[in-house]
């Protein structure tokens, strides 16, 4: 049996990962409410749609402020996969790191454009958003593609370190 199927990873405190969780389905929600909205035709429907789309960037940013002021408040997060290489746990660093940049600038971003006087750059800012937007959804892509590649293929149970309730992925031998 491969060494890494018995480790068990650190858990997350539950909060932490209640939030991460709580965030990812936010951001779904604000991807999703966008997305409609431009195969929606009616004024109305485009309208509340947007609405949505706006008050899911509010939530992420209080949402990801609160993630924040948590890890700065506790304990410093053990590695979860502490066999890692150097430059793998370097690059994982960057990454989430690079996702908590994106969670408080998009909606930053997204705020400042409809908040400005000026048109152009209103217009600007919006452009940047969007930008962004798309190579964060990227990011996540890649995030998500790297939590199944440890999780599915190396064994190593990651998922389940980050998730804050009753597990309903099983360790590996477990009955159900």
């Amino acid at each position: 049996m491969d060494q890494r199927s018995i480790i068990e990873p650190a858990k997350r405190p539950p909060l932490l990962a209640a939030l991460h969780w709580t965030t990812a389905a936010v951001l779904l929600v604000g991807v999703a409410a966008i997305l409609a909205r431009e195969l929606v035709e009616a004024k109305t429907g485009r309208a509340s749609l947007l609405e949505v789309h706006r008050w899911c960037g509010v939530l992420i940013l209080v949402l990801t402020t609160l993630r924040l002021l948590l890890r700065a408040w506790s304990a410093p997060l053990p590695d979860l996969l502490p066999h890692r290489p150097a430059r793998s746990r370097l690059v994982a660093s960057a990454a989430h790191m690079a996702l908590y940049a994106f969670l408080v600038a998009l909606p930053v971003l997204g705020w400042w454009s409809l908040a400005t006087n000026d048109e152009d750059l209103g217009e600007r800012l919006h452009d940047w958003h969007v930008a962004l937007a798309f190579t964060f959804i990227g990011l996540i892509a890649i995030h998500a593609a790297a939590a199944c590649w440890h999780q599915f293929i190396r064994r190593e149970p990651v998922v389940r370190a980050m998730w804050p309730w009753p597990s309903f992925i099983q360790k590996r031998g477990d009955t159900p």
